[in-house]
């Protein structure tokens, strides 16, 4: 091989080392820029209900649609004897729930909630729902209309909604009183 064609074959390679590194310089400049503009972005968050929907991850505020699910899962697990899952609950309602549960238990009874309505206004929330009880094979509904007092914490995975129900009173419809529960 002269030595003019291997210096021509090292220059030629040379210009092409350098035509790749500018191209690779530039694809690194734009991933890097890309990179950037995706991290300064707000995360998506997906709100978690009856229907899932994408919501801003700045406002941390519970929906209302988020609070109606959230009440009827927690008072399912206030006074349903077959849901375990007492996370949403407070620890004097965990410690309610054990006492009714105990007593119902040593009567051989079972029961459940069934929530049929719920309102969410600013100063209270209002529920609607049916106590079903059974012994044995013998099952009885009971209408209930309860008033929640619930309080923010922080969102977890066993507590997606980051609220903790705090009281329940239940509206005696015949005489229209509240009775603590």
């Amino acid at each position: 091989m002269k030595f003019i064609d291997a210096w021509d074959s090292i220059a030629k390679e040379n210009k092409t080392l350098k035509i790749l590194l500018f191209c690779m310089c530039g694809v690194s400049i734009f991933l890097a820029i890309s990179t950037f503009k995706a991290s300064v972005k707000d995360p998506l968050v997906i709100e978690r209900g009856c229907y899932s929907k994408v919501s801003n991850a700045q406002n941390p505020q519970t929906t209302e649609g988020e609070v109606k699910v959230f009440i009827q899962e927690a008072l399912e697990a206030r006074f349903s004897s077959f849901v375990k899952k007492t996370q949403l609950l407070s620890l004097s309602q965990k410690e309610l729930r054990e006492k009714e549960q105990k007593e119902l238990l040593s009567r051989n009874m079972k029961q459940a909630l069934m929530v049929e309505d719920v309102q969410v206004s600013k100063d209270k929330i209002v529920a609607q729902a049916s106590r079903l009880i059974s012994v044995g094979e013998i099952r009885s509904a009971f209408p209930l209309q309860l008033i929640l007092k619930v309080e923010s914490t922080d969102r977890s995975y066993d507590n997606p909604y980051g609220l903790i129900l705090t009281e329940i009173q239940a509206i005696n419809q015949k005489e229209g009183k509240n009775e603590s529960k």
